[in-house]
């Protein structure tokens, strides 16, 4: 980002990083992943020490993480050694926080069955048509909630057609930004019910 003047915008990030999420067991969690989502698995690596503690807030006895990658998306897995309870699980969606991750499907009814398959289990589910009234709808977007094996809400997204892609990317404000998601590959294969 540069100002008007083309200069470079004091404190503006670059670019996304990674989303960091701790978890009650890493190969769990990693295996969960990858199987359901199809995240590739990084090369694990492990931390410890004061100078750790001191910057992360924790125990200087450290952690084991692994990052995975989805496309451009990274989603870094820390488990730490003196971990604290981990609380309400789901957690309350309206807590200050981060509520969920969201990933969009070619095959929903296959991805509720993967996220079963691999320890997870669906929370909630729901059809919705994007396209205003009037307009000739392609049929409903199928959006569910997922909670992973540590009760982390995942929202899967599907679309039947380019036409309620736009439209829920333009409800969501993100015509002016993008969405990846309006782009999938495969748009408009049936979300049968598994």
């Amino acid at each position: 980002m540069t100002t008007p003047q083309g200069a470079p915008m004091p404190g503006a990030a670059r670019v996304f990083s990674h989303l960091a999420l701790v978890v009650t067991d890493m190969d769990t969690m990693a295996d969960f992943y990858v199987d359901a989502f199809g995240f590739v698995r990084g090369t694990p690596w492990q931390a410890a020490g004061r100078r750790l503690a001191g910057l992360m807030d924790v125990e200087p006895d450290g952690l084991d993480s692994v990052f995975l990658a989805l496309g451009d998306f990274r989603l870094e897995l820390l488990a730490y050694r003196s971990p604290h309870p981990p609380g309400e699980r789901p957690r309350p969606a309206s807590k200050p926080g981060f509520a969920h991750i969201s990933l969009v499907v070619d095959d929903f009814a296959g991805t509720l069955a993967a996220v079963e398959a691999a320890g997870g289990r669906p929370y909630r589910r729901m059809g919705h048509t994007y396209v205003g009234p009037g307009d000739v709808g392609p049929g409903e977007t199928a959006i569910a909630f997922v909670l992973d094996p540590d009760g982390n809400r995942v929202e899967i997204i599907w679309h039947p057609s380019a036409q309620e892609a736009a439209a829920h990317t333009a409800f969501l404000g993100l015509t002016h930004l993008g969405w990846p998601a309006r782009d999938q590959v495969r748009i408009g294969e049936a979300p049968t019910t598994p």
